[in-house]
């Protein structure tokens, strides 16, 4: 994770998706994930979870 960035309901997690194969890194890519969330009964719970392309 390199950083995040909240606004209302949505999370945005910046950062980047390391692949290994044994000790050799075979992907290392920036990524950014996007969560969601809302409330039942005062209770937070996950709505959505997705990759943004970029």
């Amino acid at each position: 994770m390199e950083r995040s960035e909240a606004r209302d309901d949505t999370v945005r997690v910046y950062g980047r998706l390391r692949v290994w194969h044994g000790s050799d890194l075979v992907e290392d890519d920036p990524i950014v994930y996007r969560v969601r969330y809302s409330f039942s009964n005062g209770i937070p719970y996950l709505a959505a979870f997705s990759v943004e392309e970029q």
